[in-house]
């Protein structure tokens, strides 16, 4: 079920915000379930520690397992002071927590699994005949050791994806390089210019696509924001919410 906050005159308080997602953990079913967020890095901008302590303070004394993987694509792995420094964790917070913090490792084959192949006549039918090649798709085989995935982190306006956020946190944000590499590839042939902003484009598809070989259940918390202030925030499966953030993102954003 989607559920939706926003505000186009304020920024949403945090109290509205706590009170979302708390509400919408109660719809989910996550008793001794083990559960995995994905979670941008620090070139991305939501309050993650809000978000994050909120359903640890929810659901972490609910749950068989909780963690933490920071979808970074290709960027530089964080430290851990650099991740507690992201989360507002002391050293001490972090020690009284059942929860391991990991980076996503793009470039490591033994932590990527294979899920199947996008065929040559797909990505000719995607990017209207600039590309013909077949392209395997990989990711990082520990999302399989969960049973639920929650998507953290917001949407705006992206030169290469039309829009960030959705399944942009699997395919790039913790798939293997020649998956990255295409993605990339693909916007830069289409340049930015005919991307950035529009919401259906051949490097969404071929996101859209690669998610589709994954069999899991996913929940997502996304955050638009209005220039510094989040003005929305969507709750739901990942797909649905992304859709509608990617929405409010163009009002808030391009206007």
């Amino acid at each position: 079920m989607l559920t939706e906050i926003s505000s186009t005159t304020k920024f949403l308080d945090e109290n509205t915000v706590i009170n979302a997602i708390s509400e919408s953990l109660k719809k989910i079913d996550i008793k001794d379930k083990k559960i995995l967020m994905l979670v941008p890095d620090k070139t991305r901008h939501c309050p993650l520690p809000l978000i994050f302590k909120t359903i640890y303070k929810n659901i972490g004394g609910m749950v068989k397992k909780l963690d933490v993987m920071v979808a970074l694509g290709t960027h530089r792995p964080m430290t851990e002071d650099q991740i507690l420094d992201m989360f507002n964790l002391s050293y001490e917070e972090k020690a009284g927590m059942n929860v391991a913090f990991m980076n996503h490792a793009w470039d490591d084959p033994s932590a990527l699994t294979e899920i199947g192949t996008i065929c040559s006549d797909e990505i000719s039918k995607y990017t209207g005949g600039l590309l013909e090649k077949d392209v395997p798709v990989t990711i990082n085989k520990k999302i399989f050791e969960y049973d639920r995935i929650f998507i953290i982190g917001p949407t705006f306006p992206h030169e290469v994806a039309g829009f960030s956020g959705g399944y942009k946190y699997f395919f790039p944000g913790v798939s293997g390089e020649e998956i990255i590499y295409f993605f990339h590839w693909v916007g830069a042939l289409i340049t930015s210019m005919k991307i950035s902003g529009v919401k259906e484009n051949p490097a969404r598809k071929i996101i859209e696509k690669c998610a589709s070989l994954i069999d899991m259940t996913g929940t997502c918390y996304r955050m638009v924001d209005d220039h510094d202030n989040s003005s929305g925030m969507l709750s739901g499966e990942e797909l649905e919410a992304w859709v509608v953030a990617a929405d409010l993102a163009k009002q808030y954003q391009i206007g």
